[in-house]
């Protein structure tokens, strides 16, 4: 939705479960629909950044986890 910048889409492959600051297991993958503003207004805290795509890939990425109190998962899928 280019009006209000809205992104929907879904987690592959790094969704964990966090407990006092440790990966505890692997979720489900979850569907979002959020906007980039309001995402990068309510940041409560980054990590490091860390590389998240392949090396072989043509758009090679490194990115910091986020905190973002609020975000929202409007759903699951099956698959773990």
């Amino acid at each position: 939705d280019p009006t209000n910048c809205l992104l929907t889409g879904m987690t592959r492959d790094g969704a964990w479960l966090v407990e006092d600051g440790k990966v505890v297991s692997a979720v489900k993958n979850f569907y979002f629909s959020e906007t980039p503003v309001y995402v990068l207004e309510q940041v409560e805290a980054l990590s490091f950044s860390e590389r998240v795509s392949p090396r072989n890939s043509l758009f090679p990425m490194r990115v910091p986890g986020m905190k973002v109190p609020g975000f929202s998962f409007i759903g699951v899928t099956d698959i773990v």
